[in-house]
């Protein structure tokens, strides 16, 4: 039970990380996505940090630090992002990879052989992929929030 719900949590997270929408400028200099994010989690019982990098040539990054009762989780992604219809941005991720730490060796062998395989990491990235574009509510320049599936996130400019 506790694979599985970590499994569902796994998903959201990929899913929260690549599916955003922008406000829609178009100059990458004046562009407020642009930059790193820091963001506070909480799903599915899991607590953690993520650091998000837009970058003005279109890349795509983020890493994230996930407590669970398996142990600490970590999940780096990365891809593209770009502006649909002027208005939202999508991502397209390319890579994602996940580390599980200071859990026990049955559980890093469970987790390993669910979400460490080839076929594993593509399923996941065709589903975030697969994800809409969620609305970016803008609070300043420094912060905006977002929600995907019921999970609302804040994100902060880093400084």
């Amino acid at each position: 039970m506790a694979m599985r719900k970590l499994s569902l949590s796994l998903f959201a997270v990929a899913v929260v990380a690549a599916a955003f929408v922008g406000s829609g400028c178009s100059s990458a200099a004046a562009d407020p996505l642009v930059g790193t994010w820091t963001s506070e989690l909480n799903q599915s019982g899991m607590t953690g940090t993520a650091e998000t990098v837009y970058g003005a040539d279109k890349s795509f990054s983020s890493v994230m630090t996930m407590k669970s009762p398996m142990g600490a989780l970590n999940v780096n992604q990365k891809g593209k992002w770009a502006y649909e219809d002027g208005k939202k941005v999508k991502i397209t991720l390319e890579s994602a990879d996940f580390n599980l730490t200071g859990g026990d060796e049955a559980s890093k062998k469970s987790f390993n052989d669910s979400f460490n395989t080839p076929a594993a990491k593509a399923e996941m990235i065709k589903k975030a992929n697969e994800s809409p574009a969620t609305e970016i509510v803008w609070k300043g320049n420094d912060e905006f929030s977002t929600s995907l599936q019921g999970q609302s996130m804040v994100f902060k400019r880093k400084k």
